[in-house]
């Protein structure tokens, strides 16, 4: 007669039914998990755009500051008039030696002030603030950014010129900065782009619109004369 042989009926593992229940539900959730992620380093990013405009800001300022301070006789002489010989203005055009002034000192100051507030200074930014709390806004542990200046900063001139009423032409001089930065975000780097316009000299004309030449790029500008409100 044969014998049936009787193995021992093992008991369940609570353990292991809670660890594939925590697997099923961690891949489940992976979806969800990647768009917050998603949308809390956009919403970094937006917060950093933000505070990278505010220190550029404040580099250009200074500088714009030291070039008046500096060059405030110059700038009375940034714009050129040229006359007939019956002494009608024929023309306006930039003064190249101030205008290569400005460039350099403009230059200068910037890229200083921006290395120096990047070489002292990191973005701290709450984790509430990142997503979109109101009540926990500022609290939490700060996200530091480290953030430093891309190359050089881009300075150009650009003239306009604007009714100043009947039979007057205002025209004005401003420079317009370019500077990019690099923010380091959690997983990767992102450039971000701010433009400055600042005024720096301007010059009023009465009787017939002259031509005006932007000194430095070789040849003439034409600008539209932009009618008074």
């Amino acid at each position: 007669m044969r014998i049936r042989r009787r193995f021992p009926v093992r008991p369940a593992n609570p353990f292991r039914w809670l660890l594939y229940a925590f697997l099923v539900l961690f891949f489940l959730s992976l979806p969800f998990l990647y768009s917050v992620e998603n949308q809390a380093e956009e919403k970094l990013l937006d917060i950093a755009r933000s505070e990278v405009k505010n220190i550029t800001q404040s580099a250009v300022t200074q500088a714009v500051r030291e070039v008046q301070r500096n060059y405030a006789k110059d700038l009375n002489n940034s714009l050129m008039v040229a006359r007939d010989e019956q002494g009608r203005i024929q023309s306006v055009q930039v003064n190249q030696e101030v205008q290569a002034k400005l460039y350099e000192t403009l230059t200068k100051t910037i890229q200083r002030e921006l290395k120096k507030a990047s070489q002292h200074k990191t973005i701290a930014i709450p984790l509430g603030t990142v997503f979109d709390s109101k009540l926990f806004a500022d609290m939490g542990p700060n996200i530091p950014l480290k953030y430093w200046p891309k190359g050089s900063t881009h300075i150009e001139m650009e003239g306009t010129m604007e009714s100043g009423g009947i039979n007057m032409v205002m025209i004005k001089l401003n420079v317009r900065i370019t500077s990019e930065m690099v923010i380091l975000l959690p997983r990767h780097e992102r450039t971000i782009r701010t433009r400055h316009s600042y005024p720096m000299g301007q010059l009023t004309i009465v009787g017939d619109v002259p031509e005006f030449y932007l000194g430095g790029q070789g040849g003439k500008s034409s600008i539209p004369v932009i009618p008074s409100r």
